[in-house]
């Protein structure tokens, strides 16, 4: 491979890049993913750790209740974050649905 391709190859991933970062911007995903990650797995390891938290009803039940209500409440901010974002093809998803501002 000489280096003219590998030059026209890296300038090639550059623009992919940046044209990527503005249609999708994978910053706010990433952080979002990182987010849901941690909402279902602290149960999860809670449940894990500690044996006893399944052995009492009295413990169970609010255990499931938050982690459904915070899944609820993050799904909900995360439908406002994208309604409130300028991607392109948000705005014909809008369109096709008949959103109206």
């Amino acid at each position: 491979m000489s280096t003219e391709d590998y030059e026209e190859e890296k300038l090639k991933e550059k623009l992919k890049k940046q044209i990527f970062s503005k249609i999708l911007p994978s910053k706010y995903f990433q952080y979002l993913t990182y987010i849901f990650l941690l909402l279902v797995i602290s149960p999860l390891v809670l449940i894990i750790i500690s044996p006893n938290v399944i052995k009492d009803p009295d413990l169970v039940l609010p255990l499931f209740l938050t982690m459904g209500g915070s899944i609820i409440v993050y799904c909900f901010l995360v439908g406002i974050l994208l309604i409130n974002m300028k991607i392109p093809f948000v705005k014909e998803w809008k369109d096709k649905l008949g959103y109206l501002k």
